[in-house]
């Protein structure tokens, strides 16, 4: 009795002792897995290119294409604007080229004429060059030489000493040879008219 007493006792020992062996191992596993100096360097390893690829494929690419197309952008503006501009200083040059006309001109010289009411002893002495645009200029004025130097001393033999004390006479009698010359060509052949000699004795 006392036998089997003791065999029904150690009986349930054998089952324990089987059943706490793999807790043990398992307990030990984890606790040399959070001992193991190695873990967060391999996690590192293997995070580090995925990061990597991932911060490259979706925000340095991006930003990269951007300002690429940006600058892209900017030279394109930038070359069509100096495009232009030479196009449209050519075509002013061209047409500056067209609108710019050849000016003509004619010298006459010592021409003189007694003032009016002097007495004949006081004259007026001038000299003046005349310029115009008109193809026929040289042409004309040569034609016609005598009919202007004759106008002019007709002009000057009406000029008194009291006109010759006015405020810009000599613009008046510009505008008035002018005027004249005009009257006698029917169209405005000479543009400018400008004094080279004007003395009065």
């Amino acid at each position: 009795m006392a036998e089997k007493e003791k065999e029904v006792k150690g009986a349930p020992e054998g089952p324990e002792e089987k059943e706490g062996a793999p807790a043990a191992t398992e307990a030990a596993g984890a606790s040399s897995l959070k001992n193991n100096p190695w873990l967060p360097t391999i996690v590192m390893l293997v995070l580090l290119p995925v990061l990597s690829f991932l911060m490259t494929e979706f925000i340095l690419i991006p930003r990269v294409k951007k300002a690429i197309a940006v600058d892209r952008e900017k030279e394109v503006a930038s070359t069509s604007g100096e495009n232009k501009e030479a196009k449209k200083g050519e075509k002013g040059g061209e047409k500056g080229k067209e609108g710019e006309k050849k000016i003509f001109s004619k010298s006459f010289t010592n021409i003189v004429a007694n003032l009016s009411g002097s007495l004949q002893s006081r004259y007026i002495k001038v000299g003046f060059t005349i310029e115009g645009h008109d193809p026929e200029f040289e042409f004309i004025v040569q034609e016609n030489a005598v009919k202007i130097t004759d106008a002019t001393l007709s002009l000057l033999s009406s000029v008194t000493i009291n006109d010759l004390d006015e405020q810009n006479f000599k613009n008046v009698l510009r505008n008035d040879l002018l005027n004249t010359f005009e009257t006698i060509f029917k169209k405005r052949v000479i543009e400018q008219l400008y004094f080279s000699e004007f003395v009065v004795q």
